[in-house]
């Protein structure tokens, strides 16, 4: 009994071991089903990974003659069809010949080394011909003796980047040509206009402590020198005006189809006073119908710099000659010839460029920034043309610049051209004229201005003033408009002028002619429109044009 009651001790002891060695074991194995599991899931997300890799990035094997083994969906999609198309071809096949120049030697070097290929970039044509930049990474694939087999790698494909880069770089460099072309504009504030400023500001400081010590021929001197001062000041204001206004977009290009030769003539009437002074001859050789399409304010602002600058570089006696000529492109050819000084190849090569100094005295001492001819380039351009110059020292310049042709040359016979030679006019005229002008200084000049050829001067110191006049003097030929007096302007005294008479003559006035202040004044109701100084040259013109018979 006791044999058998210790066997029974025994077994219970022994079961209990088992038990425990079970219990064990359970353990074990369930933390190795759970680490299985977690492995599988590792395993399952790291495809994943590679799944959504692959999709985006391009996924590549090659062998140890860098051959492709193996490629991604992406690869195929980027460069062929197939798999076909990229297995057994080298990375270099896609590349354009200088970009496999540049990486030929470095692929091979980074073989030869076993090195690991880090963020290379480089560029490589896609099936459909387009231009992909490509940033590779690769690691060696190694036998267990250390041999290559290959490499393993992922290309990402960075175009956009790159591309924005590009525009980063190059509004870079545009901050910086802009920074650099204020840096010049401020110099042309410093120096050119306070050089005009400081010979006005000492000969009338002269003029005003010892006038009655001067005679009269070296009073007329002083006088002459200040007008010159003075028109150089607002001649370089009106371009640094237009310039400034030109870079911050706020020109609005109005095209229209313009008579050209009509126009260039009302520009030339502004710039015959110094070409009579220098008995410089001015032919324009256009034919009277031949139109352009363009932007008139525009246009008379590149003729009067060009036309300026001709007559600034030409000896006292020579001539100054304006032709046109069609293109076949359907545009049209205008030279702006002179006999004037000439420039050398140096010179040539610094114009139309704001950081190039080429501002030289004229034949006479006049003074020159180079600024207008930068701001007709630009203007030009706007319009889709382009300005050129030929010269040689001694021989004279010719600047020849190109406008839109308003419709076909096999759509219009332009006949003969006729030569018009720009002269002063001493016609006197009896007409009845109102300036409407606030300032006394500008009525005054106005007044002596239109007494050439005026018999009757009424004046109005307000716009209110000037519609009252207007309605109790019915026979006044021309109106002088200032549009910009306080209170009631220039274009809606002009409105209310129309009311009541239609047929007399309206020119607004302004202290510079900017783009689109012509279209609203013609649409407010007026005949024409220019900017001050008012002198006896653009009366002239608005003579000619409106009363001649």
């Amino acid at each position: 009994m006791k044999h058998s009651a210790k066997t029974k001790e025994e077994l219970i002891t022994g079961l209990q071991e088992l038990q425990q060695k079970y219990q064990s074991l359970k353990k074990q194995y369930d933390k190795n089903i759970a680490f299985r599991k977690q492995a599988d899931l590792n395993l399952q997300r790291s495809e994943e990974r590679l799944r959504d890799i692959s999709q985006t990035d391009w996924v590549w094997e090659v062998d140890e003659k860098g051959v492709y083994t193996y490629t991604s969906q992406t690869g195929i999609d980027m460069f062929g069809s197939s798999p076909d198309d990229i297995i057994g071809k080298a990375p270099f096949d896609f590349m354009p010949p200088e970009e496999k120049e540049r990486i030929a030697p470095l692929f091979a070097e980074m073989m030869a080394q076993k090195a690991i290929i880090k963020d290379l970039e480089n560029w490589n044509i896609k099936k459909d011909g387009e231009l992909c930049c490509i940033l590779t990474n690769g690691v060696p694939i190694l036998d267990e003796q250390g041999n290559l087999e290959g490499y393993r790698g992922i290309d990402r494909d960075i175009t956009k980047w790159k591309n924005a880069e590009a525009e980063i770089k190059r509004m870079n460099e545009e901050l910086l040509i802009s920074n650099a072309e204020k840096d010049k504009f401020f110099s042309i504030i410093a120096h050119d206009l306070r050089s005009p400023f400081n010979s006005f500001l000492g000969l009338t400081q002269i003029m005003a402590e010892n006038l009655q010590d001067f005679t009269m021929e070296e009073i007329r001197k002083f006088t002459l020198t200040m007008r010159d001062s003075v028109s150089h000041l607002y001649r370089l204001l009106e371009n640094l005006l237009q310039w400034s206004r030109m870079q911050q977009g706020m020109i609005l290009f109005n095209p229209e189809v313009i008579p050209l030769c009509s126009i260039i003539m009302e520009s030339l009437d502004i710039v015959a006073e110094p070409a009579q002074t220098k008995e410089i001859e001015i032919t324009c050789t256009i034919p009277n119908n031949l139109e352009v399409l363009a932007d008139v304010s525009v246009v008379q602002t590149i003729i009067r710099n060009l036309v300026s600058n001709a007559i600034k570089f030409t000896p006292r006696g020579g001539k100054v000659d304006i032709a046109a000529k069609v293109l076949p492109n359907h545009f049209i050819e205008i030279a702006v010839a002179d006999t004037g000084i000439g420039m050398d190849r140096e010179m040539l090569d610094k114009l139309f460029h704001l950081d190039g100094k080429v501002n030289r005295e004229g034949t006479e001492g006049e003074a020159s920034t180079g600024l207008g001819l930068i701001l007709c380039k630009e203007f030009i351009e706007k319009q889709g043309g382009k300005l050129w110059v030929e010269s040689e020292v001694g021989k004279g310049s010719v600047f020849y610049f190109t406008l839109p042709f308003a419709e076909g040359p096999e759509e219009r016979n332009l006949g003969e051209n006729e030569a018009y030679v720009v002269e002063p006019d001493d016609e006197n005229g009896q007409l009845k004229v109102l300036i409407a002008e606030d300032d006394e200084t500008s009525e005054l000049i106005i007044s002596i201005a239109v007494k050439m050829f005026g018999n009757e001067i009424l004046l109005a110191k307000t716009c209110e003033e000037a519609v009252e006049i207007s309605r109790n003097n019915p026979d006044i030929d021309l109106i002088l408009m200032d549009v910009q007096m306080a209170g009631l302007d220039g274009y809606e005294a002009t409105r209310q002028i129309r009311e009541f008479n239609k047929n007399v003559i309206v020119v607004a006035l302004t202290g510079f002619g900017l783009t689109g202040e012509r279209e609203k004044a013609i649409q407010a109701g007026c005949n024409d429109y220019f900017a001050k100084p008012v002198n006896k040259y653009k009366l002239k013109a608005v003579r000619q044009k409106y009363f001649s018979k």
